[in-house]
């Protein structure tokens, strides 16, 4: 911990309370600045042997310098304050239930009577809605209320016991009506519906003539005669300003006759 003013005037005052015989609490330090080190500055002081812890059921923690200090602060705090009961030890029915409350009141009022109460009955009590089943589960756990129930019907409660099970000897068990299962109709068939077609007038179609048996119409088809092109022999054409070049021979070549672009033999080609 870093010695700074406020680390200082804090350990003062730890130090200064741990001698006294009440000893130092954690909120002897709020007010202080940097009050929320408090826990770690008391941590360090008990591993270096200057506090010593006291820890009292029901009291808040106190911190002493010496183990003869905490002993006589323990058996004093034990003898002095009792321990505080918290909500989970306290027994519900300690508290008189009666007098808690509009809805409880109307309940234990109601259930006295020989039909008893429901639910329903208490339904115009002020804050009901999530409250009913708390105020009769409380109820029933002190012993001031039972609950009866017949098949088909709700809940009742009754502060009298003998009330109930009168009301469930004379009370029919309800069952609803079996509602008679309806079958669906058949279905009914659908008459057939013929399909008017109205159709287009027709031409009548135009008779071909009847030719005898033998009878034979001949057909004569004329070409026109065309002379067939004339036959040009091949020849390769050189342009003027490209020279004269000859092929190797081979045994696949051709003699072609050659001819230059611009020649007298060009011309009358």
């Amino acid at each position: 911990m870093q010695k700074t003013p406020d680390n200082l005037a804090m350990l003062a005052l730890i130090r200064s309370n741990a001698a006294t015989s009440a000893g130092y609490c954690i909120a002897d330090a709020k007010g202080l600045a940097g009050h929320q080190y408090s826990v770690r500055c008391t941590s360090q002081m008990i591993k270096h042997g200057e506090l010593v812890r006291v820890k009292v059921p029901g009291h808040f923690l106190r911190f002493v310098a010496t183990q003869a200090q905490a002993d006589i602060l323990r058996a004093a705090l034990l003898a002095g304050k009792p321990k505080r009961t918290r909500d989970s030890d306290r027994a519900k029915s300690a508290v008189p239930i009666d007098s808690r409350g509009p809805l409880r009141r109307l309940v234990a009022s109601e259930s006295q009577s020989l039909g008893g109460t429901t639910r329903a009955d208490c339904a115009h009590a002020e804050s009901h809605d999530g409250a009913f089943a708390r105020v009769v589960q409380r109820l029933i756990e002190a012993g001031k209320l039972h609950r009866c129930k017949v098949k088909g019907h709700a809940f009742r409660y009754f502060a009298d016991l003998d009330n109930g099970t009168a009301w469930q000897a004379a009370t029919p068990p309800y069952s609803p009506p079996v509602k008679p299962r309806q079958r669906r109709p058949k279905p009914q068939a659908t008459p057939k519906v013929t399909k008017v077609v109205i159709s287009k007038a027709v031409k009548p179609a135009t008779p071909r003539p009847v030719r005898a048996i033998g009878q034979h119409q001949k057909i004569v088809i004329r070409r026109e005669y065309s002379p067939p092109a004339p036959r040009v022999d091949a020849v390769i054409v050189w342009p003027a300003r490209m020279p004269e070049c000859r092929m190797m021979p081979d045994r696949y070549a051709v003699s072609v006759p050659m001819q230059r672009i611009g020649t007298a033999s060009w011309v009358t080609l």
